[in-house]
């Protein structure tokens, strides 16, 4: 019934991932299109021109930079005229808004971004790269500094870093660089718009004024936006993530990746806590693939990456199953595990070459490891808790692992002292291999022993020569 079960289980885990992606995939981008007014006024700055659109409207992310970066790639395949990006997002992770910044300065097409509602913290920095801005009437752009997940406001360094990729941004599209810094620092004095007490946050009618010129225009929705901008005749291509794209997006998105590392070290624990079970590590591996095989097409995680998690995993099982304890084998797995976790998420290739440069901050290098690492430790201390609380006592446990009982019956024994005493000197036979631990037989009884020297194999005779504890010093008897 054992078997029958873990197939069960295994079905379960194929279903829930299979879940997962099929509601990854059925996600795909709004397939609206913007109504084309043929008759729209004003001044042409282009007939019959395509417009790429893409759409922004969650936090910032690493599935937010990949999207934005593929819809630039087919813009240009396609020759569009306009980039058209629809932006809604309260924010997200510097890193990411900083890539698709560095993407659209680089965009050889005109970008144009419309802002629904909200520009804020990334968002706006995002918005500032951009030729073009235009905003709904309600819509709001700044409130830029640099938080951490419960809010609170980031050291000074992290600050400056943000105020010079806002004011370089500013900069490059002939904004006002000093409102930019604002948008990140109160300390900033704007005249007419900042007293330095607050953070520079600009609605849709501050921004369009002469005075601050932050937004091209004021439009209820993006086809006005688009008339705005002067665009008579046109037409609209609206980016479409494929079903790849999709489940690539999902499992890099940070929350995923924590899940999938979790289970990875989970699995990885609770296999060689229960070997010879296997299911958990399938689990792991199934989790590993997940984790490395979008990272790896993002080229991000290279083979030697994953060669070096590999390795690790080779090590730990050389250290559980060929030479018990814990030293060099367990201390250098462990590390080449965590070393290629965590370098598979910096970027280390050249885009053009593809070749190894890691070229990148150490704050970038530090982020990844300090997450890997966090997660190694909760997962260490949950696999643990499943093994001590609820895994041995669950119906999981009962049929995946050993219930039978050792009893003095069939030749387990825990010798008493005055027992084991008793046993130095004598002579018997190994019923297990000693490498160093493992059991051996005298008088038809079983006990603990340890081989001081070398390893014996199963069936060797053997001496007893000392007693530590409830454990047997034996050596290998030398035949005369």
């Amino acid at each position: 019934m054992g078997k029958p079960f873990q197939i069960r289980l295994i079905f379960f885990y194929c279903f829930l991932f299979a879940g997962l992606l099929f509601s990854t995939i059925s996600c795909n981008s709004t397939n609206e299109t913007l109504p084309n007014d043929q008759s729209s006024e004003g001044s042409s700055l282009a007939e019959d021109s395509l417009v790429y659109r893409i759409i922004i409207d969650d936090e910032i992310n690493p599935s937010v930079s990949r999207l934005v970066r593929r819809g630039i790639e087919e813009a240009e395949k396609r020759e569009a005229d306009y980039l058209f990006i629809e932006l809604e997002t309260y924010g997200g992770l510097v890193v990411d808004a900083d890539n698709i910044r560095t993407d659209i300065l680089n965009c050889p097409i005109p970008v144009i971004i419309y802002i629904q509602n909200n520009a804020a913290s990334a968002g706006a920095l995002i918005s500032l790269a951009c030729d073009s801005i235009y905003m709904n009437p309600s819509a709001t752009i700044g409130a830029a500094a640099v938080v951490d997940q419960m809010g609170q406001v980031q050291p000074e360094k992290y600050q400056s870093y943000m105020r010079g990729k806002m004011r370089a941004t500013a900069e490059a599209n002939g904004r006002n660089p000093a409102i930019a810094e604002g948008m990140v620092d109160p300390s900033i004095v704007v005249p007419g718009i900042s007293d330095s007490s607050k953070i520079i946050t600009l609605t849709a009618q501050e921004a369009v004024s002469e005075e601050i010129n932050f937004c091209e225009g004021i439009a209820p929705d993006a086809d006005s936006a688009l008339r705005l901008a002067g665009l008579r005749e046109y037409a609209v291509q609206n980016h479409i993530p494929t079903s790849t794209d999709n489940v690539i997006g999902f499992f890099v998105r940070p929350v995923v990746s924590s899940l999938l590392l979790g289970l990875i070290v989970i699995g990885i624990v609770l296999e060689f806590k229960t070997p010879g079970v296997g299911l958990f590590i399938i689990i792991s591996l199934v989790a590993a693939v997940l984790y490395f095989l979008p990272l790896y097409y993002e080229g991000l995680a290279a083979n030697w990456e994953i060669a070096l998690f590999l390795l690790g995993l080779v090590l730990l099982a050389i250290e559980v199953f060929v030479l018990p304890g814990f030293g060099v084998f367990g201390i250098l797995g462990f590390t080449f595990i965590a070393c290629g976790l965590g370098l598979a998420m910096v970027q280390n290739l050249d885009k053009e070459s593809y070749e190894f440069t890691l070229k990148t901050s150490p704050s970038t290098i530090i982020r990844p490891f300090l997450l890997v690492a966090s997660v190694v430790i909760l997962g260490f201390i949950s696999a643990l808790f499943l093994l001590g609380k609820g895994i041995q006592t669950s119906y999981l446990s009962k049929r995946l692992t050993v219930q039978s009982v050792q009893s003095k019956e069939e030749g387990y024994v825990v010798g008493r002292a005055h027992e084991l005493n008793a046993m130095k000197n004598k002579e018997g036979r190994t019923i297990s291999m000693l490498r160093p631990m493992g059991k051996v037989e005298i008088d038809g009884k079983s006990y603990h022993a340890r081989c001081e020297q070398g390893y014996l194999e199963s069936g060797t005779p053997i001496r007893v020569d000392a007693i530590n504890g409830t454990t047997l010093l034996v050596s290998k008897t030398i035949n005369e």
